[in-house]
């Protein structure tokens, strides 16, 4: 019975620590974006445009979380790479923006990423 106990308190312990860096999945496209667990980039719905005045991409992903599970993901995992949140979906970090879109595909959620140069300069 202690060694069950023991093997418990273990596993919450283990539970309890956050995912390592090097654990994280980023955007095969938009190389600075984490990918939330469990989501899948379409490779399909992507374009990439490069500028003078900065790149355009578009990215969609799947994922079976919900749309709230996937904006409060990015809430939190976008401030700490420098990405501020001005409005809904949107996040401006330097000179590029970036915004979300979502729909329902077949019981996933789709995610729609636009990275765009920051034109209100922010």
């Amino acid at each position: 019975m202690l060694k069950k106990i023991i093997y418990i308190a273990g596993f919450l312990l283990l539970a309890g620590f956050p995912v390592p860096a090097s654990a994280i999945i980023y955007s095969s496209v938009i190389d600075d974006l984490p990918l939330m667990h469990g989501m899948t980039e379409k490779p399909d719905d992507t374009l990439v445009f490069d500028k003078p005045g900065g790149r355009i991409v578009e990215v969609s992903a799947e994922t079976p979380a919900s749309e709230e599970e996937v904006r409060d993901f990015y809430a939190q995992v976008l401030p700490p790479l420098g990405w501020k949140s001005p409005k809904p979906f949107e996040y401006v970090r330097e000179n590029e923006m970036l915004k979300m879109e979502f729909e329902k595909a077949g019981g996933e959620t789709l995610v729609h990423f636009t990275l765009t140069p920051n034109s209100e300069g922010k």
